[in-house]
This record gives structure tokens, C-alpha cells and sequence, in this order.
């Protein structure tokens, strides 16, 4: 199965902007509300793909892959941008965890 989506939503269980601000919310739940969520999934033997993500909410941009294993076990990558008047940060994050509890680690 493969195919496209787009949705103006938020992500639970992960919040970028705190993620972003300090290395100790990598791990920490929170939501993470956007404008526009779209992407590519494609799902094949328990696993889905989720590719060309892109994410923009506010002050938020970001892209990147994600893959989630049949036992709900996340892996991929984040590229996220805060622009504001006052502030301007961009990192990459490493995706992992599961589901329930994502972590989001800068740089890694």
C-alpha cells in the first residue's frame, strides 16, 4: 500500500520546539501542532514509511523519513527550523523510541 496524505494536525507525544530548545526534552511528551502535515507513506510486511515529511506550523519547518517497525518501534531523521524575528535555530534529529514514547535526539 502506498500513497500520499495531508492534514493540518499535531503530532502527539513529541514536542519539537521544546526538543529544539533543550537536549533534556528530547525524550519528554508533549504535542507539536502544525499548519500543514504531508508526506508519503508506504506500509509493507507490519512496517509503514512515512517519506518526504514535511511539517510547518507557525515558526516550525521541518522534513524528514520515518519508519515504524510492527512492534511500533520508530527510526529516521528530522531536519527542524524555528524562524522567528527574534530567534533562528535549525538542527537534525535522529527519531526513535517507539509510538508511545518517541525520542527525538539533536544531532544523532
Amino acid at each position: 500500500m502506498q500513497g500520499k496524505f495531508g492534514s493540518r494536525r499535531s503530532v502527539s507525544n513529541a514536542d519539537l520546539v521544546a526538543a529544539m530548545q533543550s537536549a533534556d526534552a528530547a525524550g519528554r511528551a508533549g504535542v507539536t501542532k502544525f499548519a500543514e502535515l504531508t508526506g508519503e507513506f508506504g506500509a509493507a510486511d507490519g512496517r509503514v514509511s512515512i517519506a518526504n515529511l514535511n511539517l510547518q506550523g507557525g515558526v516550525l519547518r521541518g522534513g524528514g523519513n520515518i519508519d515504524i517497525a510492527a512492534s511500533g518501534a520508530l527510526s529516521g531523521r528530522l531536519s527542524v527550523e524555528i524562524r522567528s524575528n527574534v530567534a533562528q535555530d535549525r538542527g537534525g534529529f535522529g527519531v526513535s523510541g517507539t509510538v508511545a514514547k518517541p525520542i527525538l535526539r539533536r544531532g544523532g
